[in-house]
């Protein structure tokens, strides 16, 4: 979805306030997405809540 949305996960990093180092561990499931972090980066990337949960919650 991110590349979907022409975005980067260098923004994407900036949008919930970690490094790029730590949101790449996140996307590869090194480290969870907080909810705080998930909805944020959800919003930055016009998910649907169907989505979010999706996504963040499976």
């Amino acid at each position: 979805m991110i590349a979907e949305k022409g975005q980067t996960y260098k923004k994407c990093a900036a949008v919930i306030h970690v490094s790029p180092q730590t949101f790449t561990k996140k996307m590869h499931g090194s480290s969870m997405f907080c909810i705080e972090e998930a909805n944020n980066l959800g919003d930055f990337l016009g998910m649907t809540g169907k989505e979010k949960i999706d996504i963040f919650l499976s």
